[in-house]
């Protein structure tokens, strides 16, 4: 299934996976022809076959590379422009703060399920994965929950 994201709304391109999905529960039908009349901020692919989400990530990034980042999540691609991580996210949003209140200094807490979630992960000063994420984010965490809520109570 193929999605489009802007600012204010997700789109659904084509679907040919044939069932939901929790994560984009509702979406706008986007025809073809108003593809041009919005700016995307990213491409997500939802492609619940674990191989084929492989191949669809080797192949976009040796042919697109240069001109996208591509980031893995559990069932979905997500297609962004270069450089962009929920990391690099942060630290701009961060940036902003301080800039808008000089001295002022900023704890930054994450959680998150997936790869996409690495790299704010590892900007963030405290950080949660759950007990279902792949090791490789569960090993740049500094907790590991089964509940969002429970790192949320820890954290405050």
């Amino acid at each position: 299934a193929l999605f489009a994201t802007t600012l204010d709304n997700d789109y659904s391109l084509c679907d040919r996976v044939g069932s939901s999905t929790n994560i984009l529960p509702e979406f706008t039908p986007l025809p073809a022809d108003d593809l041009q009349n919005h700016e995307y901020v990213g491409v997500p692919l939802w492609i619940p076959d674990a191989q084929v989400r492989e191949a669809a990530y080797t192949w976009i990034l040796e042919r697109f590379g240069d001109s996208v980042d591509c980031h893995k999540n559990q069932d979905f691609l997500d297609i962004v422009p270069p450089a962009c991580t929920k990391g690099t996210g942060l630290q701009h949003l961060v940036e902003y703060l301080q800039s808008e209140h000089p001295g002022t200094s900023y704890e930054v807490h994450t959680i998150g399920d997936s790869w996409n979630d690495i790299d704010m992960h590892r900007y963030a000063d405290r950080s949660a994965s759950f007990s279902y994420s792949p090791d490789e984010v569960k090993a740049v965490t500094t907790d590991c929950v089964d509940k969002a809520y429970e790192f949320i109570e820890a954290s405050l």
